[in-house]
């Protein structure tokens, strides 16, 4: 291995996650700039670029670390590895927008839930009443936790589906004679 290139399981998995935590922080700020971070053009592209990601980091593990071949579980645990890492840099930094960078971004969320709750049909004492226990309980830092849970959790569903693609499975009689010989 080279100096530049991951050389562990832990290593590729915190790497590729920086990259996509990354990628998704670029991406919420900049709709955060234009007002618009709660929408769900925000989150198609952040979960594209975990998409790439957790697909890249797989298939680098599975070629740079495992020799080339790889179990669907392997690749599904490599998977689900890097969205946690890329979700801790993305709820650090949802944690950091929401309670010092841009504070009115909470209160724009908790107008779009009164709106949406108004759209509903219901009274503006159960609006009034949603609103204020929201406000209680939807904190930047538990915004931040959720959004840790979440992205963990997409990223398992996708790492389901890119396992399937990137796993490979040699031949199990030349895998085990090669450690004979």
């Amino acid at each position: 291995m080279t100096g530049s290139q991951p050389s562990n399981k832990l290593q590729l998995a915190m790497t590729y996650g920086a990259y996509g935590g990354v990628a998704m922080l670029i991406i919420t700020y900049l709709y955060s700039l234009r007002g618009n971070l709660f929408v769900s053009a925000s989150d198609f592209f952040c979960y594209l670029a975990l998409i790439v990601v957790i697909s890249i980091g797989t298939r680098k593990y599975r070629d740079n670390l495992l020799g080339g071949y790889a179990k669907y579980s392997t690749i599904l645990g490599m998977g689900t590895l890097i969205s946690l890492f890329a979700a801790i840099l993305f709820m650090f930094f949802n944690y950091v927008l929401l309670k010092y960078i841009n504070k009115d971004l909470m209160n724009m969320l908790y107008t779009t839930m009164e709106e949406e709750f108004l759209r509903r049909g219901l009274s503006d004492g159960e609006v009034e009443t949603m609103t204020n226990m929201y406000r209680m309980v939807l904190t930047p830092f538990m915004f931040g936790f959720i959004r840790l849970i979440q992205v963990t959790f997409v990223g398992f569903l996708f790492s389901l589906v890119i396992a399937f693609f990137v796993k490979k499975e040699g031949d199990p009689f030349k895998q085990d004679m090669q450690g004979i010989e």
